[in-house]
């Protein structure tokens, strides 16, 4: 089993999730700087590629990035950044929000 060495933070962030003519809304559970986990029941086939659309409140753009997906376990998908973060969603990412945990 793959275990992960970045730091996770719990966000329970509102998400728009783009997979090719579909979009949707879910929730972003949690976050790192190289990916996320969205929950979601939508059964998402892995390497398929997303396009994520959120906000956070340090940062007022929307953040557009593109991802895919790396995980699937039922209630949610696990997805690896394909782009990096902004500056102001890193450094909350790494100790603004709720206390982070590492991820297993």
């Amino acid at each position: 089993m793959e275990q992960r060495k970045e730091i996770r933070t719990a966000v329970f962030a509102p998400v728009e999730v783009t997979t090719g003519k579909l979009s949707y809304h879910e929730l972003i559970q949690d976050i790192s700087l190289g990916g996320a986990y969205i929950e979601t029941h939508r059964k998402l086939p892995l390497g398929e590629a997303l396009v994520l659309s959120f906000t956070f409140p340090s940062y007022q753009e929307s953040i557009v990035l593109k991802c895919r997906v790396v995980r699937n376990d039922g209630k949610g998908i696990g997805i690896q950044f394909a782009d990096t973060l902004p500056e102001a969603v890193v450094s909350e990412v790494l100790g603004v929000l709720p206390t982070p945990h590492i991820s297993k």
